[in-house]
């Protein structure tokens, strides 16, 4: 019989056991077919590598660091490896032809190919890999070839670069699939999914919890209805504005009725409203308190009310800021609005729901959510646990952090700026390892990490460093913590701490330039 004639085998590959009640099922992802997953978190990839990996031999091309990282995850298990790794090499100019033979020969006995996309650390790449016309060669080369093509893609979905991704190459997929954090589970939304003639698209909020075993699962949460859209008023319903919300003197338009910032919320709206509330937050101290506010009246308001949380100054990061949403809070909007601006912003949310799911108790919110409560200066090895330990949980919700290893400048000491350093929020953390200064700042972009350090050291970032290395992506910051420990463990540095409380007890932080009374201006000096 003529070859071109013969039955070819379909690679199926099911996803129906990461959520086995489902509904609807998870469909097979069938070979000479391309999906594209994009996560927020690489735990999610690897729980899709997983399960794919598990029944037909693959392939995963990604870059070095992704590459260790699998590695390091999989080093002790007993099983053969299950997973074939390639990894990119960059070259001077992109040849569409050699990336093709070099793909077909890494993924020989592969009945799939997994190709991994760093969209929250793009490089050349994301950049200039999969555009439609080499997407279309491939795709095309794994169709023949009757291999199942998987792109999985880890960033967030705001990102400029996923969207140039995306508007490139979305319409050559089966099925596209997002999956992120949405406070406090995550969401998985299937944006598309073509089976034949059938079109399927759905929303799932899933939950991790821990098993009798001590493993992770899995689970669908169910929404529920607690409210009938009778008791929805629309632009008639009531809106309210905390006194704290406002600087003194200030008025607001006559349908905004002022409360107290001390008063039971709960007093003032009823089950089912869809009321609007606007609460203001002094600072970050005031954190605990307003979310475990928020959090009871979600619970006794349902999910119509709109609550927005006005910040009065700038010590609120992301972290803080997803912590109050997965609290219960609709929006939370930056110091800098004026009264006027946040009043219109307001007035947008007509028709907004809250679709995330409460846990039953704050404390569990809060063990869920938030962070050890240490900040300030540690010795190195109770530093590399705790950064670690921070950064798995930064991993797992989608957060940025920055990790800074430095000699200081001329004129400074390490032990001087240990003195100088005041964190401000948990997570910010610091320590000295064989005469270099380490520094971790949690939920810090590293686009604030100018202004983060002069208002950790009151020194202009420029002035504080002789040289610097920052590192932001979650497989570095891994990679040094464990080169930190090792050097630590083979030669201990010195324990700071008893230097740094005795300077706390003398005297306050000092300012950084001092004009005398009397005498001519001297230089400052940087205590």
């Amino acid at each position: 019989m003529d070859d071109r004639f013969q039955k070819v085998e379909r690679t199926l590959i099911s996803l129906q056991s990461i959520l086995p009640n489902s509904k609807p099922k998870l469909a097979p992802l069938v070979s000479s077919e391309a999906h594209c997953f994009v996560a927020q978190s690489i735990e999610w990839i690897w729980r899709l590598l997983d399960q794919v990996a598990d029944q037909k031999p693959t392939c995963l091309l990604a870059q070095p660091d992704i590459i260790d990282r699998w590695q390091r995850r999989t080093e002790h298990e007993q099983a053969p490896q299950k997973v074939i790794l390639g990894e990119w090499k960059h070259a001077r100019k992109f040849h569409c032809g050699q990336v093709l033979l070099a793909i077909e020969k890494a993924s020989v006995a592969c009945d799939v190919i997994v190709l991994h996309l760093n969209f929250q650390a793009p490089g050349l790449i994301e950049k200039n890999l999969l555009t439609d016309d080499f997407f279309i060669q491939l795709q095309r080369w794994a169709a023949r070839q009757n291999k199942l093509l998987l792109v999985m893609a880890q960033g967030e979905i705001d990102q400029d670069a996923l969207h140039v991704f995306m508007q490139n190459i979305v319409r050559r997929f089966t099925s596209l699939h997002f999956i992120y954090q949405s406070q406090p589970d995550w969401r998985w939304s299937v944006q598309f999914w073509f089976q034949g003639y059938t079109l399927s698209r759905w929303n799932w909020d899933i939950r991790e919890y821990t098993d009798a075993h001590g493993a992770v699962q899995l689970q669908i949460v169910t929404q529920d209805s607690e409210v009938t859209p009778t008791q929805r008023l629309g632009d008639k319903a009531k809106r309210l504005f905390c006194s704290n919300a406002l600087e003194p003197g200030e008025f607001l338009p006559s349908d905004w009725k002022r409360i107290g910032a001390e008063t039971d919320f709960r007093q003032h709206v009823e089950p089912g409203t869809d009321a609007t509330l606007i609460i203001g937050m002094l600072n970050r101290d005031e954190l605990i308190a307003i979310a475990t506010r928020i959090f009871d009246l979600r619970k006794h308001a349902g999910m119509y009310l709109r609550i927005l949380i006005r910040a009065r100054d700038e010590s609120l990061r992301l972290q803080d800021e997803r912590f109050l949403i997965s609290a219960g809070a609709t929006l939370v909007l930056p110091s800098e609005l004026s009264t006027r601006r946040v009043i219109s912003l307001a007035e947008t949310t007509l028709g907004f729901t809250y679709t995330h799911t409460l846990p039953e108790t704050f404390d569990e919110l809060k063990t869920n959510r938030l962070i050890d409560d240490v900040k300030g200066y540690l010795v190195p090895l109770d530093f590399v646990e705790r950064v670690k330990r921070a950064q798995l949980k930064a991993e797992r919700q989608g957060l940025d952090t920055l990790f800074i290893e430095a000699d200081v400048a001329t004129g400074l000491t390490p032990l001087s700026l240990i003195r100088r350093f005041r964190s401000r929020r948990p997570g910010d953390m610091i320590t000295v390892s064989h005469g270099k200064l380490i520094l971790f700042f949690y939920g810090c972009r590293e686009t604030d990490a100018e202004n983060v350090l002069y208002m950790s050291f009151g020194i202009p970032a420029a002035n504080l460093f002789r040289r610097e290395a920052r590192f932001t992506r979650h497989g570095q910051i891994l990679d040094a913590c464990a080169q930190l420990e090792a050097e630590e463990k083979h030669h201990p540095s010195d324990d700071l701490s008893q230097a740094v409380s005795r300077r706390h007890d003398l005297a306050p932080r000092t300012p950084d330039l001092h004009t005398p009374a009397h005498g001519p201006v001297r230089k400052a000096k940087y205590i």
